[in-house]
């Protein structure tokens, strides 16, 4: 199966391939109307995507910065029904120091909002999973992969049992964990990408392939779907460099 077919199969929220060469809107491929839309501004359409080397050349987008790209949902994205979702996606990033958003569900600040979570790659050395309900916030932690070439991401987030889950190039990553978050569900809430409530935290990287489920992801649907973007694993993708401190 090719890699759009394999997360078809999972029946995503959301599906935004990214592969627009102008406009305003990132369309959603999932069949749900969930269109996302394009600050216009510090948005650069037409990069090479992820999926390359299975044949497959729809073009990815990379946001700046310095000028403010970012994408948000048209329309709030209800997960009120919802205590576990997925969020994936390719990106190769850019940045050395400092905040960089690549997901924020949240009206102003995820840190101070029920039913909201957060996924900034760039958070001191570190990539950050955090999500809030009733109150509590959870932290967690994993070493951020190198910058220049797309890794796949897949975060798995259990809002009613305070669980994360993180994979990288397929691989389940160790986290550090503090806080906790063990009850409730996620919101109703305008989906930030690459930015935080679309004035702070703007994002440095290339992105391709963002899709968010209403469900986990297992091990083995991740693996599909990672496997599905290679045509030779080996030799696609630079492989995942992980430790503490700048990459």
């Amino acid at each position: 199966m090719s890699y759009v077919s394999e997360v078809l199969a999972d029946s995503p929220l959301l599906y935004w391939r990214f592969g627009e060469g102008s406009g305003l809107t990132a369309a959603d491929t999932s069949g749900n109307g969930r269109t996302g839309t394009y600050s216009g501004a510090g948005i650069t359409y037409g990069a090479t995507g992820a999926l390359g080397a299975s044949g497959d050349t729809n073009t990815a987008v990379t946001t700046v910065s310095a000028s403010s790209g970012h994408i948000d949902s048209t329309a709030s994205l209800d997960l009120s029904a919802l205590s576990v979702i997925s969020v994936e996606c390719w990106m190769k990033t850019t940045f050395t120091a400092g905040d960089n958003m690549l997901t924020e569900f949240s009206v102003v600040n995820w840190s101070i909002e029920n039913g909201t979570f957060v996924i900034d790659p760039n958070a001191g050395s570190d990539f950050q999973i955090g999500m809030r309900s009733a109150g509590q916030r959870l932290d967690s932690f994993t070493p951020r992969p190198s910058n220049g070439v797309y890794h796949h991401y897949v975060f798995v987030l259990n809002i009613g049992t305070g669980d994360i889950t993180a994979y990288v190039d397929s691989v389940s990553q160790s986290l550090t964990v503090t806080g906790s978050a063990t009850s409730g569900t996620f919101g109703n809430i305008v989906l930030r990408v690459a930015s935080r409530a679309g004035t702070s935290l703007f994002l440095d990287a290339t992105l391709d392939e963002y899709a968010i489920y209403g469900s986990a992801l297992s091990q083995a649907r991740v693996s599909a779907h990672y496997n599905a973007a290679l045509t030779n694993p080996t030799a696609n993708l630079a492989p995942v460099i992980y430790g503490r401190g700048a990459c």
